[in-house]
């Protein structure tokens, strides 16, 4: 099926081949009167010439409309990149529920932990039926880790010191203690801990959890690779979107609010915030 703008294009391609036709015939019928070596009358050509002006004046006009294209095939790569990436996020709730189902409950701490990861096992599910976006699809991924860290923090401390000292996922000294990047989530666990960050056209500083890789850019004093969502038909950080419209934006996946995301969800949060949009 093609788009609007493609028929908008196929109908302006005949009408500037007709201006064309419509200014040579002018050209023509000026060349058969000059030749018949009479007086040159031009009104007989006017018609001709005023259809061929209104013809190139239209076309003209609508540039716009030649640019829709490749606005097309960036929303055609944005939803390929959604349904692949939420593809992927809708792996991790089976790998988390298996970790729930598996883990223990006399482990140390055993039964919150579970508690705390079945509502981060249900919030998930929630933002991932509801997920507009690639911002939505990250939320689906810090509630996993935001899930897996309990589970994981009572089965570390359950090991042998050698084992634990192999371990390499970090364990967050609270429960709630932010996971994942705060820039993306998607970048993975937040390895480097918490950074301040002055977001652009901001005076005060925030405290964020980042990945290494993020760290590295605000060492060297340079922009982190954000998340990016569409908002009002443009591309920005999803940071920026009005806080009401996005949890994520809210929250910061966690590093904003130093809360767990799960009960926020689970209360209609997300919910709410995405019917303001």
């Amino acid at each position: 099926m093609r788009t609007e703008p493609s028929r908008v294009r196929d109908r302006r391609g005949p009408l500037l081949v007709a201006s064309a036709a419509l200014g040579l015939a002018a050209i023509v019928a000026l060349a058969g009167q000059a030749g018949a070596g009479g007086s040159v009358n031009w009104l007989v050509p006017l018609p001709l010439f005023v259809g061929a002006a209104i013809g190139a004046v239209y076309g003209r006009r609508h540039p716009g409309e030649r640019r829709a294209e490749p606005r097309t095939v960036f929303t055609t790569a944005e939803e390929a990149a959604f349904v692949r990436m939420r593809a992927k996020a809708a792996e991790l709730l089976p790998e988390l529920g298996l970790l729930i189902a598996e883990a223990p409950v006399a482990l140390p701490g055993g039964t919150p932990g579970i508690e705390r990861a079945l509502d981060a096992y249900a919030a998930a599910g929630t933002v991932l039926d509801g997920a507009r976006d690639l911002a939505d699809l990250a939320g689906v991924v810090a509630l996993v880790e935001e899930g897996t860290a309990p589970i994981r923090a009572a089965m570390n401390a359950a090991r042998p010191r050698r084992r634990r000292l192999l371990s390499r996922r970090p364990v967050p000294a609270q429960p709630h203690t932010p996971l994942t990047c705060f820039f993306n989530p998607f970048h993975g666990l937040a390895t480097a801990g918490e950074m301040s960050w002055r977001m652009l056209g901001r005076r005060d500083l925030l405290t964020v959890a980042v990945c290494a890789e993020c760290a590295a850019a605000l060492a060297a004093r340079r922009t982190p690779q954000s998340l990016t969502v569409r908002h009002e038909g443009r591309l920005v950080p999803y940071y920026e979107v009005p806080p009401e419209q996005s949890l994520w934006a809210a929250t910061g996946f966690g590093s904003l609010t130093g809360v767990p995301l799960a009960p926020l969800v689970n209360r209609g949060d997300f919910r709410r915030a995405a019917e303001r949009r």
